[in-house]
């Protein structure tokens, strides 16, 4: 959708940088992140919501799953 793809062109790579850390830092906490949408957003929510659980783990590793829920 051409209006999703301004929004992401107005981003900065710090901005990507900066919400980059604070998921990671979340994670070293074992902290929960929420994640929202509505509308096609929520569709977009569930579907980040799903890599950050699923797709992060390895499960050849002890190592937690990062700790998400989508509302």
């Amino acid at each position: 959708h051409p209006d999703s793809l301004k929004g992401i062109s107005n981003l900065s790579q710090t901005d990507i940088e900066d919400v980059s850390t604070r998921i990671l830092r979340a994670y070293k906490r074992s902290a929960t992140i929420y994640i929202a949408g509505n509308g096609g957003s929520a569709s977009l929510a569930e579907h980040f919501t799903c890599d950050l659980s699923k797709t992060t783990w390895n499960h050849n590793r002890d190592q937690p799953r990062f700790r998400v829920n989508c509302l």
